[in-house]
C-alpha cells in the first residue's frame, strides 16, 4: 500500500505515474523515520503533514509496520537569472509560455483565454485560447469580431486599453465596427480620438465591458480553470470553451427569470 503526498516533478525516486520504490535503506536514512502500528484499530502515529514548499512525502505500509521517508529538492539561488521562453520551457507541456501578468507580478507558465462578451445580457457569444504572449489579444479579438460584422447595420465592441494600436483600430473600421476601446495616453498619443469618444454610447461601453471580468471569474473559481489539469493548448482550449458554455447556461435561468 502506497500513500503519494506533496510531490513534485523532482523527486529523487521518480516522476508521479513513474515512482520507483525506495530500498528500505533508502527510507531509514536521513530524515527518515519508522512508526510502529498498534494493532489494526489501535491507535497510529501519522508522519508529519506540515511539509515545506518543494518537499515530498513517501509512506510504504508493510506487515503493521509503516516506513516512511521525507525529502526536497537540491537548494539552488535564482536571483539574478533572467528567464524567458528562449531559455525556458515546461517538460510536460511545451505549448505553455511564461507570462507576467503585470508589473511587479510573479511569471507563470500558462495560457490565456479570450472571451467576446455581448453587452445587453453578459452572455459569451464566443471564446478561445491563445498561447501566451503580447500580440494574441489583438488577433484573437479580429479571429472573434469578424464573422459577426458582416451585417448591414454597424457593431461596436469595447476592449481596455491594451488593444488601443493603431493597425487594430484601422482593421475595426475597415469591417465597419466602432471601436469603442478605452484611451491609452500613457506617454503616447491614443488611436481613439473625438469621433468617437464624444458620443454617449462610448461611455455606456465602457462601464459595461467590465462585466466579462465576471465570467472570467466564475471559469477560474467555479469551473476550475485558473490552475487546469490538462496538458496541451488543445485540450486546455477545449476546457475553456465547455466552461464558457457552462457560464452562459447558469446565467440563462436568471435572464428568464428577470422581468423584461
Amino acid at each position: 500500500w502506497l500513500e503519494q503526498s506533496y510531490f513534485n516533478e523532482a523527486s529523487v525516486f521518480g516522476r508521479p505515474g513513474q515512482l520507483t520504490l525506495p530500498s528500505r535503506r533508502q527510507l531509514t536514512s536521513g530524515t527518515s523515520a519508522r512508526h510502529q502500528v498498534e494493532g489494526h484499530h489501535g491507535p497510529r502515529r501519522q508522519p508529519p503533514r506540515d511539509l515545506e514548499h518543494g518537499c515530498f512525502l513517501i509512506v510504504l505500509y508493510e506487515r503493521g509496520t509503516i516506513w516512511w521517508a521525507l525529502a526536497s529538492n537540491a537548494e539552488a539561488d535564482f536571483h539574478g537569472q533572467k528567464r524567458s521562453n528562449d531559455t525556458h520551457g515546461s517538460t510536460t507541456d511545451p505549448d505553455a509560455r511564461l507570462y507576467r501578468k503585470g508589473k511587479g507580478k510573479e511569471t507563470k507558465l500558462c495560457f490565456i483565454g479570450r472571451g467576446l462578451m455581448e453587452n445587453r445580457h453578459g452572455l459569451l457569444v464566443d471564446a478561445c485560447l491563445t498561447f501566451a504572449d503580447g500580440h494574441a489579444e489583438r488577433a484573437a479579438a479580429l479571429h472573434m469580431i469578424e464573422p459577426r460584422a458582416d451585417r448591414s447595420a454597424a457593431i461596436t465592441l469595447g476592449a481596455d486599453e491594451a488593444y488601443d494600436a493603431e493597425d487594430f483600430i484601422n482593421e475595426l473600421r475597415s469591417m465597419r465596427v466602432t471601436p469603442h476601446v478605452a484611451q491609452n495616453t500613457n506617454g503616447r498619443s491614443s488611436a481613439i480620438d473625438g469621433r468617437t469618444t464624444r458620443h454617449g454610447g462610448y461611455a455606456v461601453s465602457q462601464r459595461i465591458r467590465k462585466r466579462i471580468e465576471e465570467a472570467f471569474g466564475w471559469i477560474k473559481t467555479i469551473a476550475g480553470q485558473e490552475k487546469t489539469k490538462l496538458r496541451g493548448r488543445d485540450r486546455v482550449g477545449w476546457a475553456f470553451t465547455f466552461a464558457a458554455a457552462a457560464y452562459n447556461l447558469v446565467r440563462l435561468p436568471k435572464l428568464m427569470a428577470a422581468p423584461t
